[in-house]
C-alpha cells in the first residue's frame, strides 16, 4: 500500500513495511518512519538527543497515569497542518498505545483508547503554550506542551470512569428489568394455557 493510500484511507496494513523515507506532501518532510518505529518500540520515544531523555520521563509519567504513550518529536514545522497526525496514523499499525507526534508548531495524535475529541482538546491546549511566542521555541516549551497533553488525556480518563460505570449499571438494570418482565409474561401465559387445557378436559 502506498503513502497516498495511507493518507486517504487513514490506516496501513500490518504486513506492509514502513518506508525509510517519505516525500508525500501530507507527511513530514525528510522523516524516516521505519527508524521512528524502531525507536518507539525500544523505549517509547523518538526525538532529538537534546529532548529524548526528558521525553522518556514523560512517557514514564504517562504510564503512571494509566496512559500507554509513545512520543515522536522532530524540529521545525510542516506546510501541512495535519502532517503530525498523518505520521501518527502511518505508525499506528506498527506501534501499540497512544502515539503523539509534535514538531515546533504542530501536534497530532492517534489512539486505540481515547476518542478523537479528547485528543483534539489535548492538542489544542498543548499548543496554547506557544500561542504568543515566535520560533525558535525553547526545550521547555516543547516539554510544557507534552505535559499539557498528558494532563488533559489523564483528566479525560478520570472523567470517563463514573460515566462508564453508570452506563454499565444502567445496562445491567435494563437487562434485569427486561428479564423480569419476560418471566412474568411467560408465567402468565403458562397459567392461561394451563387454565384453557383444564377447561377443555372439563368439557
Amino acid at each position: 500500500m502506498g503513502i497516498s493510500a495511507v493518507i486517504e484511507r487513514g490506516f496501513m496494513s500490518d504486513s506492509a513495511p514502513l518506508p525509510t523515507s517519505v516525500s508525500h506532501p501530507a507527511l513530514p518532510h525528510g522523516v524516516n518512519p521505519a527508524a521512528i518505529a524502531a525507536d518507539l518500540q525500544k523505549d517509547g520515544v523518538s526525538a532529538t538527543p537534546q529532548l529524548a531523555g526528558a521525553l522518556r520521563e514523560r512517557v514514564y509519567q504517562a504510564h503512571s497515569k494509566g496512559i500507554d504513550l509513545k512520543i515522536v518529536y522532530y524540529p521545525g514545522s510542516d506546510k501541512s497542518f495535519t502532517a503530525t497526525r498523518n505520521l501518527a496514523e502511518l505508525l499506528k499499525p506498527h506501534i501499540d498505545g497512544t502515539i503523539v507526534v509534535l514538531n515546533d508548531e504542530q501536534i497530532g495524535s492517534v489512539s486505540p483508547v481515547y476518542p478523537r475529541y479528547v485528543m483534539e482538546h489535548a492538542e489544542i491546549d498543548a499548543n496554547r503554550i506557544i500561542t504568543n511566542s515566535k520560533p525558535p521555541y525553547t526545550t521547555q516549551q516543547v516539554l510544557a506542551r507534552i505535559d499539557t497533553y498528558i494532563h488533559d488525556v489523564a483528566e479525560s480518563s478520570l472523567n470517563w470512569t463514573p460515566i462508564m460505570s453508570g452506563v454499565g449499571v444502567t445496562v445491567v438494570l435494563t437487562i434485569t428489568v427486561i428479564a423480569t418482565i419476560f418471566k412474568r409474561k411467560l408465567s402468565a401465559l403458562s397459567s392461561r394455557i394451563t387454565s384453557s387445557h383444564l377447561s377443555l378436559i372439563h368439557i
